[in-house]
Parts: C-alpha cells; structure tokens; sequence
C-alpha cells in the first residue's frame, strides 16, 4: 500500500511583510504559508482534497492512501457535501474524467488524525469511523500530555466502546499493519 503522511503547516519567515505597512507580529516576523493556528487545516487540506481528487491518482493508485495529520476532521462532512454538489454540477460541461464523485475518494482514500474535536467526533459517522485517527502531539506545546487520558474520556463520552477501540487504536493499527 502507498501512503501519504499530510501535515498542514507552513511557517514564519523574515522579511518584508505581505502587503503594505509593517508586520503585524511583535517578531517582525511575517506568515508565509500556513503559520496561524487553524489556517494550515482549512486551506491546505482543502488544497491537497480538491487537487488529488481531481488529478485522477485514486483511479491510477486505488491502495493509495492519505493521513491527514494533526488537522481534526470536524470539517470533513462539510467537505465532502460541497466537493460533490460541485463535482455533480460542473462535470456535464468540464467532463473531468473520474471514476466515481470526488467524495467517494475522500471516504475510500484519506485518514483525519485529530487532537481535541468534540464536534467531528459527535459527527464522526458523516467522516467514517474507519477514518478518523486520533493522536497525541506529544511533546509539542499543543499536546494533551500528560492529561491525555482525561481529554480523551471526556470527549468519548456517549461514544460506543467498539467505536472508541476503532478510533483510539483499531484504525491506526489497520492503516499502517500493526499486529498484522
């Protein structure tokens, strides 16, 4: 199987700002990419959905498969919805070539690792169970440790234990062939 590990950062440089005047950051530093909290998880996501769906690789690579690291998956269902709508009403006239709606790709070819998303865990039957990944960032700032557990009871909390099992370890240990 082929893998593709997606992280949803840019950065910081030094430099001129983007723009007029100067730098909004104390720094003096300016955002190139997708530095600000959030930012990378709404456009480089949907940059890298939109464009592997459309390039055709899942009709050329069918085992391919996507993680989506740290970037949650609150917005899948969203996405998913609205990719499709689009695909449906644009493809009559741009005739883009693919084998089945770009949705059908996302729920057959990409994984969401999350860290805290009480929304997209509520949702996660409109992301797949299957797909959802979730993950620690430790030792990063942003990480839960060393109150991991506590995060994780608390936002499992009405989640069905097969379902936890899945989403705690099951799908990770699947996806990369651990225990196999």
């Amino acid at each position: 199987m082929s893998m593709a590990v997606m992280r949803p950062y840019g950065g910081f440089t030094s430099g001129s700002p983007i723009g007029r005047g100067a730098s909004p950051f104390p720094s003096g530093r300016t955002l190139i990419g997708f530095g600000t909290p959030a930012n990378g998880k709404m456009t480089y996501n949907l940059n890298t959905l939109t464009s592997s769906n459309f390039s055709g690789v899942f009709d050329r690579l069918p085992e391919l498969q996507f993680v989506f690291a740290e970037t949650d998956m609150g917005w899948v269902p969203y996405v998913k919805e609205q990719i499709d709508n689009n695909y449906h009403r644009l493809d009559p006239v741009s005739a883009f070539g693919l084998g089945a709606p770009p949705g059908e790709y996302i729920e057959r070819h990409f994984h969401f690792a999350y860290m805290t998303d009480t929304f997209g865990l509520r949702n996660r039957h409109d992301v797949g169970v299957d797909r959802i990944l979730w993950s620690s960032d430790y030792p990063h700032i942003s990480a839960d440790w060393p109150h991991s557990w506590r995060t994780i009871q608390a936002s499992f909390s009405g989640v069905p234990t097969d379902e936890r099992e899945q989403i705690l370890a099951g799908n990770a240990m699947r996806l990369y062939g651990f225990g196999a």
